[in-house]
């Protein structure tokens, strides 16, 4: 199975920007789709160090796959926040709807 990493171009750079990446995956003729999740949790005690958080303060996990021909997936992102900190926006068009739907653990 193919996914990003398998570009030489990101194995030399992992640190490629997210839409550097979409455009290499889409000229190696991948009709992209993406899934994202986005959760407000407790923060384990490595990331309250790393994010400098306050006591008592939620983070914001956003996990976003990257799907290619046939929902193949091939990239996954995830980005923590403070969630006292965060704002996240979304485009919503009429020809992309989005369906929201609450996920109880």
């Amino acid at each position: 199975m193919a996914v990003a990493a398998d570009h030489n171009e990101l194995a030399d750079n992992p640190a490629t920007e997210p839409e550097q990446i979409y455009a290499l995956l889409a000229t190696a003729g991948h009709k992209l789709t993406w899934t994202e999740t986005v959760r407000a949790r407790m923060p384990l005690p490595d990331e309250r160090t790393t994010l400098e958080l306050p006591d008592a303060t939620p983070v914001i996990e956003t996990t976003r796959i990257t799907h290619g021909n046939d929902n193949q997936p091939l990239l996954l992102e995830e980005l923590r926040a403070s969630a006292d900190h965060a704002q996240l926006a979304y485009r919503i068009t009429a020809d992309s709807p989005r369906t929201l739907r609450a996920v109880h653990p």
